[in-house]
């Protein structure tokens, strides 16, 4: 009879451990999303950019992306799947650290004409929680505009978006500024 201490059970024990190589944390598929909400004067591209803030033990953080906005609305782009990492390989210390991941947008621009990001960390039992953010930023399950920080989801890759509504874009940031662009709106309408 073969007792778990065997050998035998010890290198089959190890060989599965080793198979199933870095243990990973939950996984999204994550978007990330502004929302315009006046006419745009112009139009311009904004840059979702994810090597920004503290990426700090995650297996994939996904990948940088654009949104062209020309309207109202809600703008996103994916930005691939991002994976927390909860096991120590090559030195690190990810099984007892915190896994965080920062992701940030500008207008084009030089300097941008606007900005903002956030951070947040991933924690076991499928959870985020934004940290760090500009005003505004917000974390949803859905493709929509939502006013949550925090959310639980199956952590198989499903879809997120943080959705970034910021009080200015093109620097629109004072009621008297966006009064002015409301009627200049009204007044190209009835010109039409």
């Amino acid at each position: 009879m073969l007792l778990p201490q065997h050998p035998f059970f010890v290198a089959t024990a190890l060989a599965t451990y080793l198979a199933q190589g870095v243990h990973a944390g939950p996984s999204a598929n994550m978007n990330a999303c502004l929302w315009q909400p006046l006419e745009p004067i112009v139009n311009t591209t904004v840059t979702f950019d994810v090597n920004v803030g503290a990426n700090t033990c995650m297996n994939k953080r996904g990948t940088s992306n654009t949104v062209y906005i020309n309207s109202i609305g809600l703008f996103c782009a994916s930005l691939g799947e991002v994976e927390a990492k909860f096991s120590s390989t090559g030195g690190d210390t990810c099984a007892t650290d915190e896994s965080h991941w920062g992701l940030s947008w500008r207008t084009e621009g030089n300097p941008p004409k606007s900005t903002g990001s956030t951070n947040s960390r991933w924690y076991y039992g499928s959870r985020i929680r934004l940290h760090g953010s500009t005003p505004n930023t917000y974390l949803c399950t859905s493709y929509a505009r939502c006013t949550d920080i925090d959310a639980y989801w199956p952590g198989n890759g499903e879809n997120l978006w943080v959705v970034f509504e910021p009080a200015s874009i093109q620097g629109i940031d004072s009621a008297e500024e966006i009064g002015k662009h409301l009627r200049l709106q009204l007044q190209v309408n009835d010109d039409l």
